[in-house]
């Protein structure tokens, strides 16, 4: 490219310069500058699609590596806490004051005994108050057939007064006619 530069003179490098611009269907542009400063340039339309396409691939491999560490940070948070859930867990050494192991299971049994009494009581206290709510229920719905049974009684009776009265009214006007 050089060589071409030094070869034509300046005005010969802005008409083909200009005429590069003008040609729709050129496929390569090259501007004056690049041309006659002696530097090759050649930087198209898939160079720039590639440096994008570059940045892009940087770009999610930065991110990628954000989350590995992110990802990383919280499994080792996770496994500090775990840790320590189970140093408080364990027992120190220093913390039993007899080595004999048998009263710890006496206790334990005695805990698991107070501890199914205590739920079996809860569960017979809870099944007394269910029943006396189902017993309440009963009523209820006792009381509530006997006020129905009284109702529509109410209303037969109703049904045959009005009934009587309209054939004792019949039989007033029947009568005087005759």
């Amino acid at each position: 490219m050089v060589d071409f530069c030094s070869s034509i003179n300046y005005s010969t490098c802005q008409i083909l310069c200009g005429s590069a611009m003008n040609t729709a269907s050129s496929v390569l542009f090259v501007t004056k500058q690049s041309l006659c400063s002696g530097i090759d340039e050649e930087y198209g339309e898939k160079e720039t699609l590639l440096d994008e396409i570059l940045s892009l691939v940087e770009d999610e491999e930065k991110q990628k590596e954000k989350q590995k560490e992110k990802k990383e940070t919280d499994e080792n948070r996770g496994k500090d806490i775990r840790k320590k859930a189970m140093e408080n867990l364990t027992p120190k050494k220093g913390d039993d004051d007899s080595n004999d192991a048998t009263p710890s299971k006496r206790n334990s049994s005695r805990n698991i005994v107070g501890y199914l009494k205590e739920k079996n009581d809860a569960e017979m206290i809870y099944k007394r108050q269910e029943l006396e709510v189902r017993k309440q229920q009963l009523q209820l719905e006792a009381e509530k057939f006997k006020l129905e049974k009284q109702e529509r009684i109410q209303k037969l009776e109703n049904d045959k007064q009005e009934k009587t009265l309209m054939f004792e009214l019949l039989k007033k006007c029947l009568g005087d006619r005759h």
